[in-house]
């Protein structure tokens, strides 16, 4: 999990955002649920390109070619695309910068916001969300190992049932 705050340029200028307390959290997480809908959209949509690509046979290609189809149709109906993961990852920003009392709103990122910031937004809402305990990219044997326990967001952890 990374430590600290987590930088970000948007408009050329550089934000500081630190781990979310739960204030940002909470500001966060209907945003942050959006994104994980829209990431799960797009994992089938490459595993279905991907199937595509490696199908040898007609019926192999036919079937593949389907499903392709069906989770572009996915993903352009449940507005999973770029443009609307960006609007997502910029809004978790903003929740994150909710602290300060000169915050940027969501529009004023949006429009300051650079063709070739995109990439950074999007790698640093990630960062945010690992820093904020959201999210890791260690394996569970691998946070057991480190002394991380793992994270239980419904309490499954702490029943006695």
């Amino acid at each position: 999990m990374m430590e600290g705050p987590v930088p970000v340029v948007i408009g050329g200028m550089t934000y500081v955002c630190p781990p979310m307390p739960f204030y940002c959290l909470e500001r966060a997480w209907p945003h942050i649920q959006n994104m994980s809908r829209m990431g799960a959209l797009n994992r089938a949509l490459a595993a279905a390109q991907l199937r595509q690509r490696n199908a040898q046979s007609d019926e192999e290609i036919a079937s593949a070619t389907r499903a392709v189809a069906v989770a572009e149709a996915l993903v352009a109906r449940e507005n999973a695309d770029f443009i609307a993961m960006t609007h997502t990852a910029l809004e978790v920003i903003v929740a994150a910068l909710a602290l300060d009392p000169n915050a940027p709103t969501y529009d004023t990122l949006s429009k300051q916001m650079r063709p070739t910031e995109i990439a950074g937004v999007h790698e640093a809402c990630t960062a945010l969300m690992d820093a904020s305990g959201l999210t890791s990219t260690l394996a569970p044997g691998e946070r057991l190992a480190t002394g991380q326990a793992p994270v239980h967001l419904n309490g499954a952890g702490s029943s006695p049932n």
